[in-house]
């Protein structure tokens, strides 16, 4: 008699039912890190969003006598010799024909 090699259809099935559980195991292990990227994704995201917004600010003068030193002014609130008055609160605001992003 030759002796016949090969698996039955008993052990394939087995097999199959273990490959089955190990794959669920390790795709329910790995789901919560991937998630778990895409928010530290969104998170660096929203801080460069947030930096580019913070850099637009400050690089703009707000009054037509403030400076570009990171939004101190170069002017005073009361009269000193030597030194320009700031506008006044009522004065700030577009000037003719500017216009700004609404939409970022």
């Amino acid at each position: 008699m030759i002796a016949k090699r090969g698996f039955t259809l008993v052990e394939m099935i087995i097999v199959i039912v273990v490959l089955g559980v190990a794959l669920v195991g390790v795709t329910t292990s790995l789901y919560p890190r991937s998630k778990q990227s895409a928010e530290q994704v969104l998170s660096v995201k929203a801080a460069e969003l947030g930096r580019a917004v913070l850099d637009e600010v400050l690089g703009r003068a707000f009054d037509q006598h403030s400076g570009p030193n990171g939004g101190l002014p170069e002017c005073v609130i009361t009269e000193t010799a030597g030194r320009t008055l700031c506008s006044a609160p009522s004065a700030l605001g577009k000037d003719t024909g500017e216009s700004n992003n609404t939409e970022f």
